[in-house]
């Protein structure tokens, strides 16, 4: 078996979660679902809207 750790995140809105492994990311925090929420409701993504793909701010998951 791997060890894992729960990680506070103060970066995190309330409600919010992001789970990271070497091989995967999930990301649920409540901005990145309600933009899921609206580009369907809208149709699709929108210029300026942030890359998903970006790196996360400060490295996190580096530990």
């Amino acid at each position: 078996e791997r060890d894992w750790k729960l990680v506070e995140d103060p970066t995190l809105s309330r409600g919010g979660c992001r789970v990271e492994t070497e091989s995967s990311r999930i990301d649920a925090t409540v901005e990145q679902r309600l933009h899921a929420v609206l580009a369907r409701f809208l149709g699709g993504e929108r210029q300026g809207d942030p890359d998903e793909t970006a790196p996360l701010p400060g490295g996190q998951g580096d530990e």
